[in-house]
């Protein structure tokens, strides 16, 4: 497996875990998402993918290789990281920003080469930043900035892209956009993905497979038919659902009827 996680415990200082003894894989190609209640570990198991938060107990792995071996500079040239909310610099151009992607790859004197622009163009052209590369970040939409953060991720070259729910604060036409975007870039770059998401709809119509957070450990994974089903909504989100078949993108769709908390 190319990203995989084994006997996973997290948690942030002395404080309780969040995660418990959790076992992951991610395979080449593959197009995640991990879904679960507010609070469930999502986010956590994620930044621990992304070696940002070491385990105090178990291990993450790229290509056999535990992640806390890589250098930072190393593990970013496998690895993209795109965080829930990401600081906006004000000062930078779309281009500048979308450029820091390089740094990984940069020799020591820490010169672009026109390979490193071209890249960047690349990054900028895949994801229709073009028009606005020379506009500063502060002036974009929230849509067309979450763009701008993703074109970074891509001109890192990264076999393995993590997203903390990318559509946070978009409405829904910029929503699907982000969307439909990512799954382009997983088909035709090849990249495994793993994202979080909220929408559950969302999810099945754009997961390879679905991975179930609940309370720090893993209640399901599979594919979203495998998955999504009136049981498991009602036993980890506590809500009761119809689930119908959505023919035009070949995946279940849930309708939510009523809450079962008590």
């Amino acid at each position: 497996m190319l990203l995989k996680a084994e006997k996973l415990h997290l948690r942030y200082g002395k404080q309780a875990p969040v995660v418990n003894d959790v076992n992951f894989s991610l395979a080449q190609g593959e197009f995640m998402v991990l879904i679960g209640p507010n609070g469930s570990g999502k986010s956590t198991l994620l930044k621990s993918l992304a070696g940002i938060l070491k385990p105090y107990s178990g291990a993450v792995y790229i290509n056999n290789q535990p992640v806390h071996q890589y250098s930072k500079k190393a593990l970013a040239r496998y690895l993209a990281f795109l965080p829930q909310s990401p600081l906006t610099p004000e000062d930078f151009t779309v281009r500048e920003i979308v450029s820091f992607g390089r740094n990984p790859h940069l020799k020591w004197n820490g010169r672009m080469t026109s390979r490193d622009w071209d890249i960047v163009d690349e990054a900028i052209t895949r994801t229709r930043l073009t028009p606005f590369q020379n506009r500063r970040i502060d002036a974009l939409s929230g849509g067309e900035r979450q763009r701008a953060w993703l074109a970074l991720a891509l001109a890192q070259k990264p076999k393995i892209l993590l997203l903390d729910e990318p559509t946070t604060f978009l409405d829904i036409c910029y929503q699907f956009e982000m969307l439909e975007l990512i799954k382009s870039l997983n088909i035709t770059l090849n990249i495994s993905t793993v994202m979080v998401l909220h929408d559950i709809n969302q999810a099945a119509r754009y997961a390879n497979r679905i991975t179930v957070v609940n309370q720090g450990r893993i209640d399901a994974s599979g594919t979203p038919e495998n998955v999504i089903s009136t049981q498991l909504l009602a036993d980890v989100f506590n809500i009761k659902v119809n689930i119908i078949r959505d023919n035009v993108h070949d995946c279940p769709f849930m309708i939510p009827l009523e809450s079962l908390r008590s």
